[in-house]
């Protein structure tokens, strides 16, 4: 007696490492590919500093400012004259504006182009990576709302639900989409190439699935797999060559090896047609 066990296995890497930033950011740029070997102080991920590098622009405003109203006081503290405090504020003002003017201006550009994120199954590994399109639609809508480019893919299988995870950018110019909103992501995944025929020349048997084929004028029996099915159509997987005729009508009548006589169906339309022309010509005549 033979037990035959089966199971799904996990593969992991002998070593790993996860990443936490100690501050909240955008991702900008990451300086690995993945499977590079990568050594101890080197930057791998860098966060959008924008933000950071406006903030302490402002705070040296601020302290400038506060320089310039203390050096004045100062000076005038033995005379009482009153100092000209007005044009210091007015040039703070100035320049406090100006920084709040580039973050809305990154504000702006954050919107400009948004990621969207989602979950691919893992039986798509190596069929959807960098550079592949893919459709997004809105929940409210049907149609296509945006297309979007695969900018980045997840390096490991999430265990639990078995899938990876995919960043597409989107170009977002008339500003209709917001951060946080969700989508429907259609993606167009072309696989192996198989044969497709009718529906109506797929047969089966004992052994599974066949087709009739016509070679040399004599019915042959091939055995096919049904790999999808398409609204009247079938794509199989058998020993098919591109343009092989197949029986789709008739099929109960075939047996291996008989002979057939193998007519084009538009030339014999096409003899219709002039056979039922002439009649027509005829009985006009009459």
């Amino acid at each position: 007696m033979k037990t035959r066990l089966e199971a799904v296995g996990t593969s992991r890497a002998l070593q790993s490492v996860e990443l936490y930033s100690s501050v909240a950011g955008d991702v900008v740029a990451v300086h690995f590919e993945p499977g590079q070997a990568v050594v101890e102080g080197q930057v791998l991920v860098e966060l959008d500093s924008r933000e950071e590098r406006l903030a302490l622009d402002l705070a040296s405003v601020q302290l400038a400012d506060a320089k310039r109203l203390l050096d004045r006081y100062q000076r005038s503290s033995s005379s009482g004259a009153v100092l000209p405090t007005v044009l210091d504020q007015a040039e703070t003002a100035v320049a406090m504006a100006e920084i709040e003017l580039e973050r809305a201006r990154i504000a702006l550009d954050d919107r400009r182009s948004i990621l969207v994120s989602f979950n691919v199954p893992e039986a798509f590994v190596g069929l959807i990576g960098p550079g592949f399109t893919v459709d997004l639609q809105t929940w409210v809508s049907r149609e296509a709302a945006a297309d979007g480019e695969i900018v980045d893919i997840g390096s490991r299988i999430n265990p639990q639900n078995r899938t990876f995870a995919a960043r597409a950018l989107v170009k977002n110019r008339d500003d209709r989409f917001r951060p946080g909103m969700s989508f429907r992501v259609i993606a167009e995944i072309e696989g192996a190439s198989y044969p497709v025929i009718a529906e109506t020349g797929v047969q089966w048997g004992a052994d599974g699935a066949y087709v009739w084929s016509i070679r040399d004028e004599r019915a042959i029996r091939k055995p096919v797999d049904v790999v999808q099915r398409r609204q009247g159509r079938v794509l199989v997987d058998g020993e098919l060559e591109p343009g092989e005729l197949i029986v789709v009508e008739g099929i109960q009548r075939m047996r291996e090896g008989i002979d057939l006589a193998v007519f084009d169906s538009r030339l014999i339309a096409g003899e219709t047609s002039s056979r039922n022309a002439g009649a027509r010509r005829t009985a006009g005549s009459d």
